[in-house]
């Protein structure tokens, strides 16, 4: 009795879970866009594309030429007190067309706004590039 009882619960949060989930891809789904500029005043654009569980990210000259280009899975997930996006099976390049698989997970804390989506990156582990928190914009 107290298996089913338990089997029963838990089959009700998975199905729950899994709505939530999906009403919350709703308001990931999009572009994102946010321009930065480095110490020596170089600008570039980062743009994050997020559809239904999968990601492309460039990273875009002043002059709009892709610098940097990135695909893979990303997931929604909960760290304690945060919420967070998990960026897995991530394959990368200068381009679309030179890809190659990356051996590194990227976990970011995020903040969902009114069309922003604030995200604090490189804080998961010690990586080449200091941390940072960056406010993208959705694209129209």
């Amino acid at each position: 009795m107290f298996k089913s009882a338990l089997a029963l619960t838990l089959l009700c949060l998975a199905v729950t879970t899994t709505t939530a989930r999906a009403d919350e891809w709703d308001k990931f789904n999009g572009k994102w866009t946010v321009k930065k500029t480095n110490d020596e005043g170089r600008a570039w654009t980062q743009e994050i594309e997020i559809n239904k569980g999968k990601f492309k990210f460039r990273m875009l000259s002043s002059s709009g030429d892709v610098r940097l280009y990135a695909e893979g899975d990303v997931k929604i997930e909960k760290h304690g007190p945060f919420n967070a996006l998990k960026f897995h099976n991530i394959k990368g390049g200068e381009s679309a067309d030179s890809l190659e698989s990356v051996d590194d997970d990227r976990i970011v804390i995020y903040q969902m706004g009114y069309d922003t989506l604030t995200i604090a990156e490189n804080f998961d582990r010690e990586r080449e590039n200091a941390p940072s928190v960056d406010k993208y914009t959705k694209s129209k």
